[in-house]
């Protein structure tokens, strides 16, 4: 018999979790209309048929299965495959996670395909770890994509991002994240990404405005954009990445892409073209000039995550003139995600809440790392039903008779209670 294993998914409370949360299982087609809500495990392929309508309720956390001992490599492909239409929209204080149900081991096949004429609308959504997470193919239509964060996902996190809105969406530590194809992407954050944060698909029409693209030293470029695209850029933010937009073969026809009131901020070359490894490609030549900035942008924190703007800022009343694109207060607009002065935020120290390591913990082997360390633990209504201390090797032993569910762990740390969500799970 397996042990009984337990999942750190979170490591703060953010939102109340219903006392009678239940764990699903998930896989064949499903057709009609679809309810998933508070713990769904998807051990085998999901098909969403033509018409059908899968609505995923704010709170819930969809685990993938990728495990498979009868492999090589111990991992398998997990997918929603998608025809219909899929309804992800949480709210701030109850965010829809995706993850792989045994954390960053295995984590790299899980993903959700849609095709045809199958659309999503995704909002208030934390995506963590996963491989070409989001695909969506050229006739799907009117998709959404919103206030969302996707953390270390690999390969394409969005590929395709056909006829697609992205807006307001944090993609931290992920290696592709949008694969844009027709799509309107704006005021997002691309931090740490490790190759090109955003390509231009095919030359497709793509809108590409008030986005940062920060902190890439390690990647090609910010923005790839095809010979051939018929893009508009302006008002981003490009900083600290190896090339700022860079195009893969030829130079980008700048007759029918528009690249204006951009700033750029320690990027060995803001406007890079061919090159057959990440340290041999070449300038533009005659780069776009009009509202071309070279400067740095002055966050007030971006180590941490804060790029709002400084006093003084040269990004501030620096974006397109035209008055479509003013601040909310009508002034002329900045560049860049947040104007002068606002008090919207991507708080991304509440949303990038997953531990960047292994994360499956033994139940009878919790290993907190020090000597007589006080350990609670809780059920989802509040009642404390153990209370118990870690031995001289730093381990917590908890019962094995507790039934699989969800449950609180709360750990003293420097005068405060790091409190974390967890998943019991027997196997």
């Amino acid at each position: 018999m397996h042990k009984p294993l337990i999942l750190l998914l979170v490591t703060l409370l953010l939102s109340p979790v219903n006392s009678n949360a239940k764990i699903t299982e998930a896989g064949g087609n499903y057709s009609g209309n679809i309810v998933w809500e508070d713990t769904i495990i998807i051990r085998d392929t999901v098909y969403i048929e033509e018409n059908a309508f899968l609505k995923i309720k704010p709170g819930t956390v969809v685990l993938f299965d990728t495990t498979d001992i009868s492999s090589t490599y111990y991992y398998k492909s997990m997918q929603i495959i998608s025809s219909g239409y899929i309804e992800a929209i949480g709210t701030p204080d109850s965010i829809i996670t995706f993850t792989s149900l045994y954390g960053k081991i295995n984590n790299m096949y899980f993903s959700i395909y849609i095709r045809g004429k199958g659309r999503i609308n995704f909002k208030f959504c934390k995506i963590i770890y996963g491989y070409d997470f989001l695909t969506i193919e050229p006739e799907s239509q009117q998709n959404l994509i919103s206030n969302c964060t996707f953390y270390n996902v690999s390969n394409f996190t969005i590929t395709k991002g056909s006829n697609a809105e992205i807006s307001n969406c944090l993609f931290e530590k992920c290696h592709t994240s949008i694969g844009a194809y027709n799509s309107n992407i704006h005021h997002n954050i691309f931090w740490k990404s490790t190759n090109d944060a955003v390509r231009d698909f095919f030359g497709s029409n793509n809108l590409f405005y008030n986005n940062i693209y920060w902190n890439s030293p390690y990647s090609w470029a910010a923005l790839l954009i095809h010979k051939n695209a018929k893009a508009l850029i302006f008002n981003n933010v490009i900083g600290k990445t190896k090339y700022g937009i860079r195009s893969g073969g030829e130079q980008v026809d700048l007759e029918n892409t528009i690249i204006k009131y951009n700033l750029f901020f320690q990027c060995e070359k803001n406007f890079a073209k061919g090159g057959s490894d990440i340290s041999s490609a070449q300038d533009w030549e005659n780069p776009p000039s009009e509202g071309i900035i070279t400067a740095d942008p002055m966050f007030m924190d971006p180590d941490n995550g804060d790029f709002h703007l400084k006093p003084g800022s040269p990004c501030i009343n620096a974006g397109d003139p035209n008055p479509q694109y003013n601040d909310p207060d009508g002034s002329r607009g900045d560049i860049g995600v947040f104007p002068f002065g606002s008090t919207s935020v991507f708080n991304t120290k509440k949303q990038n809440l997953i531990l960047d390591n292994n994360i499956i913990f033994d139940f009878n082997n919790f290993n907190v790392g020090a000597e007589n360390i006080p350990v609670s633990l809780f059920l989802p209504n509040g009642r404390r039903i153990s209370n118990t201390y870690s031995n001289k090797y730093g381990y917590v032993n908890f019962s094995t008779n507790l039934p699989d569910g969800l449950y609180f762990i709360v750990i003293p740390f420097n005068n405060h209670n790091n409190i974390y969500k967890v998943l019991k799970l027997t196997k």
